[in-house]
């Protein structure tokens, strides 16, 4: 949970420096549009340790550092790409591609 400010209304998540040790947390963009003043941050977190990690209630994660939206993508902005063509390589260059990389296929 964090508490919201005026301004912000999308973040990002970034490891905190207070954090669990052995703990990493996947920088996300989040919003923080929700009625009240609180709102719900869901974090993803990864355990880079080989051990098991325990985590406290009310441990605080990460931070949210404020970000700005420079431009919006909507995949049904209509701008669509399609690829029209499809194109087979020759046989001479996957020959080449075999070859650059040096890979011995004779048994297959």
């Amino acid at each position: 949970m964090v508490r919201k400010s005026d301004n912000d209304c999308i973040a990002i998540t970034e490891p905190s420096e207070s954090g669990c040790k052995g703990l990493g947390v996947c920088p996300r963009v989040v919003s923080l549009e929700s009625v009240g003043t609180t709102a719900r941050v869901h974090v993803r977190v990864f355990n880079i340790s080989a051990k098991t990690i325990q985590i406290a209630p009310k441990s605080v994660l990460c931070e949210l550092q404020e970000a700005k939206v420079l431009r919006n993508w909507s995949p049904d902005s209509g701008c669509k790409t399609e690829i029209t063509s499809k194109t087979e390589p020759s046989q001479k260059e996957k020959d080449d591609v075999i070859n650059e990389l040096k890979l011995d296929l004779s048994h297959l």
